[in-house]
C-alpha cells in the first residue's frame, strides 16, 4: 500500500496504524474445532432447550445440511410419526412425513434417519395388523418393518417383511445408512428367548442398499451376534470414513442388559467371514448404563449416554422399569475409547443445567459442520411418567469460556 501526504506527521500515523492492523491479523487464529483438541478442554458453552415441535421424541438426526432436525413425536393418541422440523420455523406445525403410510394412525413409525442424497428417509414402521403398543415404540421395534420413505412422504416402499406375531414378536431398530448410501445398519428382534429378556433375542444387521429403477432393495441382508450374550443390541451407524461400525451391547458372560457397553467394530471384520469379528468394547464398564452413541463429523469423538458417577439401586424385575430409575449424561470420548469425560451435569445438584428431577439423555446427533449437538432429555413427571425434551449444546475450547452454560 502506498501512503501519499504531504504532511510528515499524518504519513508516519497513517503508517503506524496499518502496521497494527497488520500485526493483528498476523495473530488472529484459525477457529479449531473441538474435535481437535484433547477432551479435558471441551468445554459446554451454551444449552438451548428447543420449542414444542421437539416435545415428546425418541430419536433425532440432522439434515446434511444442518438446517433442520427429523424426529419422531408422539401425537395426542400417543402413537409416533416422522417429522421433519426446520430449525427456523419454531412453533410451526409441519405435517407428519409418515402420515400417508396406511390409512391407519394407530400405529408407530419412528427411529428415522436421512439417506446421504437428503432425499430419502429410512424408518421403522409399525405392522397395521398389530395390536401391540408399548414394545412398538421407536427403540424398541417389536412387530415393526424398515419403510423407505421420500424427504416429504409423497411416496413408500416396504424394505423388510416380517410377519406380525403375537407368540414371538419380531421387529426391527435404529436403521442407519452408510455415508455413501450403499449399506445399511439396523437392530433386528429374532424373537423371544429362553432368559425371558424384556427385549427378546437381539442381532445386528447389514445389507447392500440400491434402487432397482425407481425401486429401493436390500440385498445380501445378514445378521451377526458378537460377544457371548444376545439379547441386547443396539446399532448407532457408521464412522464418517465407513469403516466401522458404532453400537451397543452387553458382550461379556453374565453382563445384565442394562449394563451394556458401546463397542466399535471394523467393518470388514463382517466380510466375509462372521468368525473373524474382533469388536472393541470402548467402555467396558458391565455394571454402567452405556448407550445411544454418535460419532462426530470427522470421527474423532464419540459422544454416548452414561450413568457412570450416578446411583441407580433399580431398575425393576429384569430392567423391565429402567426408564423411571434411570439417570445418566452426556459423556464424550475419543474413537479409540481413550479421554472419557463427563460433558453435562443435568443430575448434579452442582451444575448450572441441573434438571431437578430424575432424568436420562438418550439419543443425539453432532452437527454435520459446527461443535453442537442435539440431545434428547428424557424426565420423570407426575406418576413416575416419562416426557422428553430436545436440546442444542453448544461446545467450545474451555479456554475461551467466561460465562457459565445456561439454559
Amino acid at each position: 500500500m502506498l501512503i501519499l501526504t504531504r504532511k510528515p506527521w499524518l504519513r508516519a500515523a497513517m503508517c503506524l496504524a496499518l502496521c497494527a492492523g497488520n500485526l493483528a491479523r498476523c495473530q488472529e487464529k484459525p477457529k479449531i474445532s473441538v474435535e481437535d483438541i484433547t477432551n479435558g478442554k471441551i468445554a459446554v458453552a451454551k444449552i438451548t432447550p428447543l420449542g414444542k415441535d421437539f416435545q415428546n421424541i425418541e430419536s433425532i438426526a440432522w439434515s446434511s445440511d444442518g438446517k433442520s432436525l427429523i424426529v419422531d413425536r408422539q401425537g395426542i393418541n400417543q402413537f409416533y410419526q416422522v417429522f421433519v422440523v426446520p430449525l427456523a420455523a419454531d412453533g410451526e406445525r409441519n405435517p407428519a412425513v409418515t402420515a400417508n403410510r396406511s390409512s391407519s394412525s394407530r400405529s408407530h413409525n419412528g427411529n428415522a434417519s436421512w439417506h446421504p442424497d437428503n432425499q430419502h428417509i429410512i424408518f421403522c414402521g409399525q405392522n397395521t395388523d398389530s395390536s401391540e403398543f408399548t414394545r412398538s415404540v421407536p427403540s424398541y421395534g417389536l412387530q415393526c418393518n424398515l419403510w423407505l420413505t421420500t424427504s416429504t412422504g409423497s411416496r413408500f416402499w416396504q424394505l423388510t417383511h416380517m410377519l406380525t406375531s403375537f407368540n414371538s414378536p419380531k421387529g426391527v431398530s435404529m436403521p442407519k445408512f452408510s455415508p455413501d448410501g450403499k449399506l445399511l445398519f439396523w437392530t433386528g428382534c429374532l424373537g423371544a428367548t429362553t432368559r425371558g429378556s424384556i427385549w427378546g433375542e437381539r442381532a445386528l444387521f447389514l445389507a447392500d442398499f440400491s434402487f432397482a429403477g425407481d425401486r429401493p432393495q436390500l440385498t445380501n441382508q445378514q445378521n451377526f451376534q458378537p460377544g457371548t450374550q444376545h439379547d441386547f443390541y443396539e446399532s448407532y451407524g457408521f464412522s464418517p470414513d465407513g469403516k466401522s461400525l458404532l453400537f451397543a451391547g452387553n458382550m461379556t458372560p453374565d453382563q445384565q442388559w442394562f449394563g451394556m457397553d458401546i463397542c466399535m467394530m471394523e467393518l470388514a471384520s463382517v466380510y466375509p467371514s462372521q468368525a473373524k469379528m474382533t469388536p472393541v468394547m470402548l467402555t467396558n464398564t458391565p455394571y454402567v448404563w452405556d448407550r445411544y452413541a454418535s460419532f462426530s463429523p470427522n470421527g474423532k469423538k464419540i459422544i454416548w449416554s452414561s450413568s457412570e458417577g450416578n446411583t441407580v439401586p433399580y431398575l425393576g424385575i429384569g430392567g423391565a422399569r429402567w426408564q423411571q430409575f434411570m439417570q445418566s449424561d452426556l459423556w464424550i470420548m475419543n474413537s479409540d475409547g481413550k479421554e472419557k469425560r463427563r460433558l453435562t451435569g443435568f443430575n448434579n445438584r452442582r451444575a448450572p443445567e441441573y434438571a431437578k428431577r430424575k432424568c436420562y439423555v438418550g439419543m443425539s446427533a453432532w452437527h454435520p459442520s459446527e461443535d453442537k449437538i442435539a440431545i434428547v432429555l428424557h424426565y420423570e413427571v407426575r406418576n413416575a411418567n416419562m416426557e422428553s425434551v430436545a436440546y442444542i449444546i453448544e461446545l467450545d475450547n474451555s479456554d475461551n469460556l467466561i460465562n457459565q452454560p445456561s439454559h
